[in-house]
């Protein structure tokens, strides 16, 4: 996926609080959200935390099964009208899959309150751990220039304890040589979290983090195809504060 505007994350937070995308598309939205203006994200979670809100408060009545005109009329939503298999923008594809969800939606409650039956939405899925990541309360991102070009921003909280690293731009290693990436402790041995060879590595690279309460950095350094029992030639470090 191309990189994203902030009006693109913006119409995405919606189907992002519905988990309406896939791992993919919610991987790729969560290392937007890294690189995104404090604002963007504030209006982003803001949107996310509505919308679960309001699942959440239609959760006091029992669920019904949708009428049939209410299903065939989100199938012609979501279904291309000319019968062309015609490329959208994620942006604009799960905008038209809200939009004709709120729809189906508003449909089958108008139905249920004309025969007087009370409705029950079910509860939303259990946050999976983007989702967790993404609201946490102390998410921080921190980055650093890769040498050669590109980046690397670690976006993690101690409170989940959890977190991803993102690679942006970054040339893929020399022959004969491979990245290993390493999760630094605040005291200890340095913990390996993989190694990337040249085929690993693309425009935007992500490693997911774990147990990241009590990691002081994230390493990567340069090592011989395989890799090595600790870091040898340590090319850029993320610190991770707070």
């Amino acid at each position: 996926m191309s990189e994203l505007t902030s009006e693109q994350l913006l119409d995405l937070a919606e189907v992002f609080a519905l988990d309406a995308l896939d791992d993919d598309e919610r991987r790729d939205v969560v290392a937007a959200l890294a690189s995104a203006p404090p604002a963007v994200r504030r209006r982003f979670e803001s949107v996310v935390a509505e919308v679960r809100q309001t699942l959440a408060e239609h959760s006091t009545v029992d669920a019904v099964e949708p009428p049939a005109h209410v299903h065939d009329a989100l199938m012609d939503q979501v279904s291309p009208s000319d019968g062309t298999d015609e490329v959208r923008s994620i942006a604009t594809r799960r905008r038209r899959l809200w939009l004709a969800v709120a729809a189906a939606a508003a449909a089958v409650i108008v139905a249920v309150v004309g025969v007087g039956v009370a409705t029950q939405f079910r509860q939303p899925p259990a946050p999976s751990a983007a989702d967790q990541l993404l609201t946490a309360a102390d998410l921080q991102s921190s980055s650093a220039a890769v040498p050669g070009g590109g980046s690397m921003t670690v976006l993690y909280s101690r409170k989940v304890d959890a977190g991803v690293v993102i690679l942006n731009g970054v040339a893929a290693p020399a022959s004969a040589t491979a990245y290993q990436m390493w999760q630094v402790p605040d005291a200890g041995r340095p913990r390996s979290l993989g190694v990337m060879g040249a085929a690993d590595i693309g425009p935007s690279t992500r490693v997911p983090l774990q147990h990241v309460d009590g990691t002081s950095s994230i390493a990567v350094s340069v090592e011989p195809p395989g890799g090595s029992s600790a870091p040898t030639r340590i090319v850029v470090s993320v610190p991770l504060r707070g």
